[in-house]
């Protein structure tokens, strides 16, 4: 729900308010999720019978279990490469969008809060893929489906104003 009305409400404080008093709105509202979360009462419980947790013997046992795996050190392999070429082409985005698109912060917040609304959609249908496709192939195919959404925004019309500025951030939607 976040990534899909985030985006739009900060696209909106943005071109209503400035990027300023944005990003006071976004601090402010940090400052009160951790005055809410600082509320919350904790009780940990330790067994005395159990050896004392060591995180950097635990960090390198659990690195060395995944890495080793033969199905889990694919995954996560994949995932360094998603995450990676993700941040490259997120960070991309938002110039390619606002100066060769020609967008304004609110329609920016609009592509954006697309990915939000196909994740939503994607977690729906995950589980429906995953048995009938088996895990694995669902795996693959939605990570090779993944480019098409980047060639579809790299293939956006530029569209200055108008119907083909309407259609440049539905083009934009739809890649995301």
């Amino acid at each position: 729900m976040a990534q899909t009305t985030g985006p739009a409400i900060g696209g909106a404080l943005v071109t209503l308010l400035g990027a300023p008093v944005a990003v006071l709105v976004d601090a402010a509202s940090y400052f009160f999720s951790a005055i809410s979360i600082s509320q919350v009462a904790v009780v940990e419980l330790h067994d005395n019978r159990q050896p004392k947790p060591n995180l950097r013997r635990d960090i390198g046992e659990g690195l060395r279990w995944v890495y080793t795996h033969q199905t889990l050190a694919p995954i996560a392999i994949s995932g360094h490469l998603w995450f990676l070429f993700s941040g490259m082409l997120g960070t991309v985005f938002v110039p390619f969008v606002l100066l060769d698109r020609h967008l304004s912060a609110f329609e920016l917040g609009l592509t954006l809060s697309a990915a939000g609304a196909g994740g939503l959609i994607g977690s729906f249908l995950a589980t429906r893929f995953g048995l009938r496709w088996g895990a694995g192939p669902s795996v693959i195919a939605c990570s090779a489906a993944q480019p098409i959404g980047w060639a579809v925004i790299a293939l956006s019309p530029s569209g200055a104003s108008g119907t083909a500025h309407a259609a440049t951030i539905v083009v934009l939607a739809l890649g995301q």
